[in-house]
């Protein structure tokens, strides 16, 4: 009988919240951004993305019916989506004291606790602390030169696993997990069997992209539910976040109580983490425990913001080079005359490589690795161009869009680096593809030295081709995207051969350069269960 009571409790505060946020909607629609009209109760959800929809092609859509900014509202929750590049600087970058949130999903932030990592925090004192921290560990141009031979190195001993084993994209994934974890923490992974360190970042990553996954939990759609402990044994969304809470505190306290640990003994190696304990870590301050934590968490956060934005443009750039054979030629022919073929190109030469410099902006802009970017929040209401901005408002940009202008770029679907060069002289997309405002991204510095060392040793010792079929032809590439925060082509058939045998020599000279090092998943594994999981959270 009490359980009957409690269900119909709920059903009649639902009601109450559908026919409340139904009135309210209808006050805020005449001001709002134009956009398709609501349906009674449940607003604009049918006019949002399917599951499997490729998202920014279904806002697209608003773009010719409703203009460059349009907007949807279902239950309460009014997104706002612009089309316009211009529009969104001055609404993100000059206006970002207000439209610099983050949105506050429930099960996500406050059940799994995810508002603890730099990219999910709203937009207070922690943010600026966090954003100050990667700043002086990532976000200068000494600061990301410092681990240019880091970068060096991995691609290197990619190039070697290539001829030794194959497996071109999943060589990507070894190094770019490499690069990240030995920058933010001097740990060298595994190489012949799963890193600890490296499975238990991946986990994270996978259970964050579930956590968040737009409209997935009832609980973010109605947070009355997190104050009715009567559904508790019939809703099992506690549990799961429970879990990922878990993974999340492990995610952040192993690898860091792993470097302090290392620092205890004298044998760390220098690491965004080492760095900022030795300078920003002062006992007798009062804002000890908060920096130290502000480091753990922002550490935490590099290598899931870093890996699948990386890995994206590596498999987007190996495909348009099978797509552009002539693009792949003429950066060959530019390597070849500057750097010439005794040795390989490093980051010395990078000045002196303006068409490789092309080809990674190009990189860029064809293939948006984030198409829409990630939301921002209205913090204070605020009108812009007559039209109304709602306090709590989310807004996405459609960077794939400004991408792919045709009033921007000629020819935008095209691979074309000469855009960049010249008298083409077209924008460059780093304005908008790592974001705006305050929400900038922190290691666009990172991401643009890795993204060049990966392509210009990629290029100066291998030729990316289609695949050749049972019949001799090569095989069709069809560029197309998979549905997803993170835009991955579609799997894709290709081929990659050595330029010559002089190339497969300077390679293998790679191994004298680079002697193996012992990975360091044993001494993590140790100190991880001496320390406990979660001691520092």
């Amino acid at each position: 009988m009490a359980s009957a009571i409690s269900w119909w409790l709920v059903v009649v505060l639902v009601l109450g919240c559908l026919i409340y946020l139904h009135w309210s909607d209808g006050q805020r629609r005449s001001r709002l951004p134009p956009g398709p009209r609501p349906i009674a109760f449940i607003g604009n959800l049918l006019d949002f993305p399917a599951p499997g929809d490729i998202e920014y092609r279904r806002w697209l859509q608003h773009k010719d019916r409703y203009g460059p900014i349009s907007s949807v509202t279902t239950l309460g929750q009014t997104t706002i989506i612009v089309h316009d590049q211009v529009a969104a600087h001055e609404i993100l970058t000059i206006n970002a004291t207000k439209t610099s949130g983050r949105p506050r999903l429930p099960f996500a932030n406050k059940l799994c606790g995810y508002e603890s990592i730099t990219s999910c925090k709203g937009d207070t004192a922690s943010l600026r602390l966090h954003q100050k921290l990667l700043g002086n560990g990532l976000g200068t141009p000494e600061a990301v030169a410092n681990f240019r031979g880091i970068l060096e190195r991995e691609v290197h001993l990619q190039l070697l696993r290539v001829l030794d084993k194959g497996g071109w994209l999943e060589q990507f994934r070894e190094t770019v997990a490499g690069s990240i974890l030995r920058i933010a923490y001097g740990y060298v992974i595994e190489r012949n069997e799963p890193d600890p360190l490296v499975s238990l970042m991946e986990k994270s990553k996978s259970e964050f992209l579930e956590s968040t996954m737009s409209m997935a939990w009832a609980v973010d759609m109605f947070p009355i539910l997190l104050y009715l402990p009567i559904l508790a044994p019939r809703v099992n969304f506690r549990g799961r976040a429970r879990e990922c809470r878990s993974t999340l505190h492990s995610t952040a306290n192993m690898p860091y109580q792993w470097v302090r640990h290392r620092m205890a003994h004298s044998n760390h190696r220098s690491s965004y983490v080492s760095k900022l304990i030795q300078s920003e870590l002062r006992p007798d301050t009062y804002d000890a425990m908060e920096k130290e934590q502000a480091i753990m968490w922002t550490a935490a956060g590099l290598y899931g913001a870093a890996s699948d934005s990386i890995l994206s443009n590596l498999a987007a750039f190996t495909l348009a080079m099978a797509l552009h054979p002539e693009v792949q030629t003429r950066a060959q022919e530019e390597i070849d005359r500057v750097v010439g073929t005794l040795r390989l190109p490093t980051f010395a030469d990078r000045a002196n490589l303006p068409y490789i410099n092309a080809l990674v902006k190009e990189a860029l802009r064809w293939w948006t690795t984030a198409p829409l970017g990630f939301p921002h929040v209205v913090d204070e209401s605020f009108n812009y161009n007559h039209l109304h901005f709602p306090k709590g408002a989310h807004i996405i940009t459609n960077v794939w869009w400004f991408s792919h202008n045709p009033a921007v770029y000629t020819d935008p679907e095209l691979f074309e680096p000469e855009r960049f060069l010249g008298s083409w002289n077209e924008p460059d997309p780093s304005a908008w593809v790592f974001g705006y405002g305050r929400r900038i991204c922190p290691g666009r510095l990172y991401a643009d030295s890795s993204l060049y060392i990966n392509i210009v040793l990629c290029l100066a010792c291998f030729d990316i081709q289609k695949a050749v079929g049972e019949d001799g032809r090569r095989i069709f590439v069809d560029a197309r995207p998979k549905p997803g925060v993170w835009s991955y082509p579609e799997d894709f058939k290709f081929q990659v051969k050595p330029r010559s045998a002089h190339h497969v020599a300077l390679i293998r000279e790679a191994r004298l350069r680079h002697p193996a090092e012992p990975s360091d998943g044993p001494s993590f594994v140790e100190v991880s269960q001496e320390d406990g999981n979660n001691r520092m959270v």
